[in-house]
């Protein structure tokens, strides 16, 4: 027994907590109507208090309706109540459900009723949201639906629209015309109101200068800055501004707004709905841009038929004339003859056609054919004189009608004037193509020059006490400038080839030696990348060739780029082998063949152009200027070679190039005393460095010196003979263009002192910027010994002091 009232004091307990926790209102009255109980929720929504409430009978409401439906719980039923009730005892009117439910007793009898009660105010006002919205987009669908060609009319229905459903004090459409900003909507504007301004200052500037396509909201207007920059604010009292820009094609040319006499916070639907009627008017403008580009267009293309120096006619479907432009009345009419006489004549009837026999021909255009005489004799032009002509004609449709046609004439006796004036105009072509390639000449000097100095900077600074992450800034800078300098020298040899300024040179080279420069050259590539880079040679393949070796050079460092650069696993392999061309000549194929990502087809037969590049998105995962290729291609033509190249998208490419060279005699030897010179290092020498710039200067002397050298510095030609006439030197490095005396003068006269025996001689190497083809043979013929392009690398140095001095 115990037991069992201990659970029934639990279940009472839960019960409890559930009827008072719950967030619905509940209430309990008995079988004659009086409130007995009710949580606190409904003290809250009916807005009473507890005390009013318990004891109310619900029978003496003046709801008739409410307790109607209470009644009905009483008889056993459910009821429900849905409206506004109104408390009796405060006064509050509060959107209401109402679930009535009877309370049964243990006997079956009825002892009450539960009442539960939803506050749906929330509810309401959302469905009213909803609806309200609904109206708004119904209002905009119908207004667009509307809307005619006038763009002026169109603007004020818009403008009006939104000031309408926003219910605004006013709405304007703001745009920008000539510095002005233009009032070209307006709805409720007051009388007074300016519709033309400078924009400096006011809000629509401000939202059409923010580029975003975003609202902007601007509330307690009176206490912001434009309450002094913009005086509508404080002249018309307002307090809140709500304004979206409106675009024309990419443009953003001005903003719809709509303004408030009382703060306000818009909500996101007030924002969506001026959104929505700010792209319709950016629809407007772009039509009328549209149409004001099409009229343009019109206007356009009738002039060009004006004014084009070629006779156009158009005739219509009966063979009527209907337009004859000015340049017919006046070279082939030689305005002899009224344009408005012309007007109307047949094509048939026209004198110069009649006489030169072709009307029968010029009127087939009108069954649909059409018209090609490349070339006809008119014995009598209309205007007097005679001449050759061309002429064409076609035919109009509209569908598979014929509405006219049009027909073009044009002097030829012009056309072959050009055509003796061609042999002058080549020759002019040619000197602005050595103009040209004398120009790019002169700014890679100009870029070559300070470019030395920073890639020697970065050399001395690579050799200094660095940490991992310097290390990696100076090895990206030192990157950066080979690329420069490898796009320089890209469009250098372009322009050279273009102009025929390019000369191959038959020497002989090591093909062992050259593949060696090729690795050295890209070990940091392979290393960093992972990749593998080997070069096999054909069994017997001779030890030494006869060719150009630096344009094999240059061909292998563009192949082999290339390929590393579109390689991210495996390698590249570069093979040379021997094989008999179509002519029985010995040829020289080398092969590069890389496992790379491949290239469609399409892609290949592009490949070789100017600025072509096998990958060409905005992503540019890939860099370069795209000349590497088409440089490659013309080189290998200059040398009456051949180049092709397969490939296979995601599995790589294989380039074969093809070269008429010949081996050789005693290779063998040669190459044995080659690698023998090669070896001897050298250091400890006193070293005359020529140099006017300062930047170069310092970074060539200090490279010098770090290898072991002793450096004597001059900055031009006259104190660098004054040097050597005073000082004993291993060598002399001299820049080429000086103040005072150049390069090419101060070698002259040390040779000039050294031939008369006043000094003995010494290696000059040239250290210039200069790189015009010619250059290198009037350097050595100045008595220069070597020479080295700017920006000079650390390893070219000792090279060349190897060569000359080993």
């Amino acid at each position: 027994m115990n037991k069992y009232a201990d659970n029934l004091c639990s279940s009472e307990e839960r019960y409890r907590k559930l009827f008072e926790n719950s967030p619905l209102g509940i209430f309990q009255a008995d079988d004659k109507g009086i409130i007995v109980d009710c949580n606190d929720n409904f003290v809250k929504i009916i807005g009473s208090s507890r005390q009013a409430l318990i004891g109310l009978n619900i029978h003496s409401l003046p709801d008739t309706k409410l307790v109607t439906e209470f009644k009905k719980s009483l008889s056993g039923e459910a009821g429900f109540y849905e409206d506004v009730y109104h408390s009796v005892s405060v006064d509050k009117a509060t959107p209401v459900k109402v679930h009535f439910a009877p309370i049964f007793a243990d006997n079956g009898r009825i002892q009450g009723c539960m009442g539960i009660v939803e506050d749906v105010t929330q509810k309401k006002l959302d469905e009213e949201e909803i609806h309200k919205n609904a109206r708004r987009l119904s209002e905009i669908n119908h207004c667009l639906l509307g809307l005619g060609q006038d763009f002026e009319t169109n603007v004020q229905r818009l403008t009006a629209l939104c000031g309408d459903l926003l219910g605004a004090a006013c709405a304007l459409y703001n745009r920008l015309e000539s510095g002005l900003l233009c009032s070209m909507g307006q709805w409720q504007a007051p009388e007074d109101y300016d519709p033309r301004d400078h924009p400096q200052g006011h809000i629509c500037y401000d939202a059409i200068k923010q580029g975003q396509n975003e609202t902007m909201v601007v509330t307690d207007l009176d206490q912001t800055e434009y309450a002094r920059t913009d005086p509508n604010v404080r002249r018309y009292n307002l307090k809140t501004y709500l304004g979206h820009p409106v675009k024309c094609g990419e443009d953003f040319v001005g903003t719809l707004c709509v303004v408030y006499q009382e703060n306000r916070v818009p909500t996101e639907d007030d924002k969506k709905v001026i959104g929505i009627i700010a792209s319709a008017l950016s629809a407007e403008e772009d039509r009328r841009q549209a149409r004001e580009d099409l009229v343009r267009s019109q206007e356009s293309f009738k002039r060009l038929a004006e004014q084009c120096p070629i006779s156009i006619m158009q005739f219509d479907s009966q063979g009527r004339l209907i337009f004859v432009n000015e340049w017919h009345m006046q070279h082939f009419a030689g305005n002899a003859v009224d344009k408005q006489k012309l007007l109307g004549m047949h094509i048939q009837e026209l004198p110069g056609l009649e006489k030169a026999g072709i009307n029968e021909q010029v009127s087939q255009i009108l069954n649909g054919e059409h018209l090609d005489v490349p070339e006809i004799f008119f014995p009598e032009f209309i205007g007097g004189g005679c001449g050759w002509v061309s002429l064409r004609g076609v035919p109009l449709k509209e569908g598979d009608k014929i509405t006219g046609g049009i027909l073009i004439r044009e002097d030829l006796t012009a056309w072959k004037k050009t055509e003796q004036e061609l042999v002058k105009a080549r020759q002019e072509a040619e000197a602005a193509s050595r103009v040209k390639t004398e120009f790019l000449a002169n700014m890679s000097h100009e870029i070559r020059t300070p470019l030395n100095g920073i890639a020697g900077m970065l050399q001395l600074l690579k050799e200094t006490s660095l940490d991992m992450e310097q290390k990696e800034y100076v090895d990206l800078g030192i990157k950066s400038s080979h690329r420069l300098t490898r796009l320089l020298s890209d469009i250098l040899d372009l322009s050279r080839i273009e102009a025929g300024h390019m000369t191959i040179h038959q020497e002989e080279f090591d093909p062992l030696e050259l593949c060696s420069s090729v690795n050295e050259l890209f070990a940091v590539t392979t290393r960093n990348k992972h990749l593998s880079l080997e070069c096999i040679f054909q069994e017997g393949f001779p030890s030494r060739l006869v060719g150009d070796e630096a344009r094999i050079q240059q061909i292998l460092f563009n192949l082999v780029g290339n390929a590393l650069k579109f390689t991210e696993k495996g390698g590249v392999q570069v093979s040379w082998s021997l094989y008999a061309g179509d002519d029985t000549e010995q040829q020289v194929r080398i092969t590069v063949q890389d496992t790379g990502i491949g290239m469609e087809q399409e892609v290949l037969q592009e490949l070789f152009k100017p600025f072509v590049q096998a990958e060409n998105s905005y992503t540019r995962k890939y860099q370069g200027a795209g000349l590497g290729l088409s440089i490659v291609k013309r080189l290998v033509e200059l040398m009456h070679g051949n180049i092709s190249v397969k490939s296979v998208p995601g599995q790589g490419s294989t380039f074969y190039v093809d070269l008429p060279l010949k081996a050789a005699e005693d290779s063998d030897v040669s190459r044995q005393e080659d690698s023998q010179d090669s070896e001897k290092a050298l250091s400890g020498l006193r070293i005359l460095l020529v140099e006017d710039d300062p930047a170069n200067r310092f970074a060539m002397q200090k490279l010098l010196q770090k290898s072991g050298h002793h450096v004597q510095t001059a900055q031009n030609g006259s104190q660098a003979v004054e040097a050597f006439a005073h000082s004993h030197f291993d060598c002399i490095f001299m820049d080429i263009h000086m103040p005072v005396m150049d390069g090419v003068q101060a070698t002259r006269k040390i040779r000039s002192m050294q031939d008369s025996g006043i000094a003995p001689k010494v290696p000059i190497i040239a250290l210039t910027a200069y790189t015009l083809n010619g250059d290198r043979e009037k350097f050595l013929e100045s008595g220069m010994d070597e020479y080295l392009g700017k920006p000079v690398q650390m390893q070219d140095i000792e090279n060349v002091l190897k060569k000359l001095l080993g």
